[in-house]
């Protein structure tokens, strides 16, 4: 970096400070990953001129610098992009060759893997882009015995692909991000597959994923704890078999950051790697002169650092320490000083060099403000340095407890605004959980499992030992962070409502208390604080008075009614697997999003599992006031029933502004399941929304007969995703809504919806939306008269998103 500003006749360090060329270059790669549409790359060419006017005009250099890390940004947008699976090919069987890569994901029906590509039984004319990694699913029932992959092995599959793609709704999860991040470029299932058992070269990461997995495999068959999933997690990072009542559990209590290999971890074994380099290096310089044991402490810090890294897949918090720690190292063997603030925006800039799409995990922007706030606070500005004082003098017991509990608290108030951001919650038992939790996992569990992983090649006995040790460890931690959890009942997070104003005071907070004492008085910060958390649990202004959310939940169904006052869920949308359903995975976290802390009433129109699949989750999730069943009689076995109402025979009921009502009509003893949906319709100033759930064509006459159904609805819901059974063409020229949403998935196998169904309403005028293409569709209604219509896919769209066909548009 001083070559270049030498060669160019600048000096950094008075011109252009490191520290704010390297953020600029960091930023400039961030803003690209919220880009909607990627500029060419023949725009590049632009920063030839760019770098010959920096010896005219020197300030220019941080535009050059952020231009750059702009045109990183596109550059690796575009390899990205690359790698992605033609849309001519999917669909198609295709053979493929390639090497386990990963942990593979074991679910009930079904075990979930990444294959490394060796070969396409494609030619290479038919397509220009071959991923090279992708993601399959190998479905349990269609096998005569269990199907076993594991790390490492050769296989020959014919798959069917699919370009990524995920589910768009507001707060929720962008999966297609997540995808890309992780260079798979296309998403799908094995039709056919057997191992290739010759003998061949096995690439270096699967050769570690091989490692790992034995890892994982001696944790589960050696212990007999309810947090074996935590246990594997803090050994090789794999968080796949952590329950999701554990997960929620460490949530609560704001301990996630170690529930799987994190910074701290990392840090700790580099630690033992500088004293146990230190311990050889003194042994070696009795017979080896010239080599000073801090070169073979440096050494074994990141040998250590690294290994760990791997253990833990080289996940974002353990790639930047690493980097920070690399650098660190580095520069004292070549006998250099190196700032903190550099080491730590060198590290920011690697890592977004390495993962451009960073900013789309929750774990980039926690790892990254936490060390900043930590270096802010403990980087000696509080006390001037007088001569030299030796550290181990300076270290005392009461001074090592102050250090630690004002870590704690300077992160709880720190991360005030990144979590309301983020979550739109606050673990208030943070500080307290974290006081206990992070060092018994951090100095016993975790090396007590690192003992015993390499004792168990010695011996299962010492190995059994350790292990055993951490399991008692875990299991103790659990129940305390559950008894804490009780004890705070209701407030141990509080649902926040994120505005401009919420974070300026929070903000403000955060940084009256964080300044040295004496600058602002301490009080403005508490009474701020206070406030702040005043504000961010109150409901936001100008509420519409009718809100309908269509959630994008793939081929399924998940509605959300809201009024300034009560709010209604409509079906909670499919279970995907059994740690993932649309109740907890899509439906609560945007109901997070809208700081609700509790519902007034869910409605079940029935019970197949693309309506009901998350029903459970959210149950267990959020309070509930009312159910509504339209099949009483049936349900999961697997699931406690929980009190509620038949709607055929509820009565209508206003909330504010608005009318809902259960429409009724004849049903059978032996109608069928759809016949049995739930019909909903809302009124409100003249509107009428219709939500048929999965109601035939049969009901849909019967509807007409029973003279409860308005003509010229303002919008309907089309009955079954727009499936042929439904939607008849007296029931369409009846409602001739003026807008028709289908909530499909995107290519799904039922082709819902039908051409058929989208030519009857389209025939009336109705304009059509489609989840599968528009991602959650939000419709909104005010008091003095305004209409807004949001499409998720359009209002946040980024470049990797799919053009919207204009046929949908």
């Amino acid at each position: 970096m001083e070559r270049l500003f030498t060669s160019l006749s600048i000096t950094p360090h008075k011109r252009a400070p490191l520290n704010s060329l390297l953020l600029l270059f960091s930023l400039g790669i961030l803003c690209v990953s919220y880009f909607p549409v990627l500029p060419s790359c023949y725009w590049l060419v632009l920063l030839i001129p760019m770098l010959l006017l920096i010896r005219v005009w020197q300030r220019f250099l941080f535009a050059v610098v952020y231009a750059f890390g702009i045109a990183w940004g596109v550059i690796a947008g575009h390899q990205l992009l690359a790698q992605q699976l033609d849309a001519d090919d999917e669909g198609k069987l295709i053979p493929v060759n390639g090497w386990i890569e990963g942990i593979p994901l074991n679910d009930a029906d079904k075990v979930r893997f990444v294959l490394r590509v060796d070969h396409w039984g494609i030619e290479q004319s038919s397509s220009i882009n071959l991923p090279e990694k992708i993601l399959l699913s190998w479905y349990q029932h269609a096998q005569t015995k269990p199907v076993n992959v594991v790390p490492g092995e050769y296989w020959r599959f014919h798959v069917r692909l699919k370009r990524p793609r995920g589910m768009v709704n507001p707060g929720g999860f962008d999966y297609q991000a997540w995808l890309l991040r992780r260079g798979l470029g296309a998403t799908g299932y094995i039709v056919q597959g057997e191992p290739d058992t010759s003998d061949r070269w096995i690439p270096i990461q699967a050769r570690i994923d091989h490692w790992r997995w034995h890892l994982q495999q001696w944790v589960r068959d050696n212990t007999a704890s309810n947090n074996k999933g935590i246990l594997v997690a803090l050994l090789i990072g794999d968080t796949g078999g952590v329950e999701k009542s554990q997960w929620q559990q460490v949530q609560q209590t704001g301990i996630s950051h170690l529930i799987a290999i994190s910074g701290l971890h990392v840090g700790f074994l580099a630690l033992v790697g500088y004293l146990a380099g230190l311990y050889v290096g003194r042994c070696l310089n009795g017979f080896v002169q010239g080599r000073p044991a801090q070169i073979f402490a440096y050494l074994g810090a990141i040998v250590f650092a690294l290994f760990y890294s791997a253990l833990a897949g080289f996940n974002i918090p353990t790639v930047r320490t690493l980097i920070m720690l690399g650098v660190f190292y580095l520069a004292a063997f070549f006998y250099r000083r190196a700032r903190l603030s550099h080491i730590y925006f060198m590290a920011l800039a690697l890592v977004l060099v390495i993962q451009p799409l960073a900013a789309f995990d929750i774990g980039f922007w926690l790892s990254f403000i936490a060390v900043a706030l930590l270096i802010l606070v403990f980087s000696g500005r509080y006390e001037p340095k007088v001569g030299y004082v030796p550290f181990w003098s300076r270290t005392t017991a009461k001074g090592l407890l102050s250090g630690y509990c004002k870590s704690q608290w300077v992160m709880f108030i720190g991360l005030l605004v990144p979590l309301s951001m983020l979550v739109n919650t606050i673990p208030l038992l943070s500080p307290v959980a974290n006081f206990v939790a992070i060092p018994l996992v951090t100095f016993f569990v975790v090396p007590c499992l690192l003992l015993g992983a390499v004792l168990a090649f010695v011996s299962q006995g010492l190995g059994g030992f350790f292990l055993m040790l951490a399991a008692v460890g875990i299991d103790g931690l659990m129940q305390w962070l559950d008894w804490l959890i009780g004890l705070a009942s209701s407030w141990h997070s509080p649902t926040l409502t994120f505005s401009l104003p919420v974070a300026a005071v929070l903000g403000a907070a955060g940084l009256v208390l964080l300044l040295p004492v004496g600058l602002v008085p301490r009080w403005w910060g508490y009474v701020s604080l206070v406030m702040g958390i005043a504000l961010a649990v109150l409901p936001l202004p100008d509420r519409p008075e009718l809100q309908l959310t269509i959630l994008d939940v793939g081929q399924g169904s998940a509605l959300v009614a809201s009024t300034p006052n009560h709010h209604l869920v409509f079906d909670t949308g499919p279970q995907f697997s059994k740690d993932f359903d649309g109740g907890t995975g899509i439906v609560l976290p945007y109901l997070r999003s809208l700081a609700l802390r509790k519902l007034d009433a869910l409605v079940i129109s029935h019970w197949d599992k693309d309506h009901a699949g998350g029903y459970q989750g959210l149950v267990d999730a959020i309070p509930i006031g009312r159910i509504y069943w339209g099949e009483p009689s049936r349900h999961r076995m697997d699931e406690p029933m929980r009190e509620g109402e038949d709607c055929h025979q509820s009565f209508a009921w206003r909330w504010d502004n608005v009318e809902f009502q259960f429409l009724q009509r004849e049903i059978s003893a032996r109608a069928s399941a759809n016949h049995r949906s739930c019909v909903l319709l809302i009124r409100y100033a003249g509107q009428n929304i219709l939500l048929p759930g999965d109601l035939d064509s049969k009901g849909e006459w019967a509807l007409l007969r029973g003279n409860e159904l308005p003509p010229g609805l303002t919008l309907v819901v089309a009955a079954h995703h727009g499936s042929r059974s439904s939607s008849n063409p007296g029931f369409v020229a009846y409602t001739s809504p003026d807008w028709v949403a289908y909530s499909a998935g995107y290519k799904n196998q039922h082709n819902h919806p039908h051409p058929q169904v989208q030519a009857r309403y389209a025939q009336q005028g109705s304009r059509p939306l489609n989840t599968a293409w528009h991602g959650a569709l939000v419709f909104r209604w005010y008091k003095d008269g305004r209409f807004e219509q949001i499409r998720a896919r359009d209002t946040y769209r980024r470049y990797w998103f799919d053009v919207v066909p204009e046929i949908t548009q």
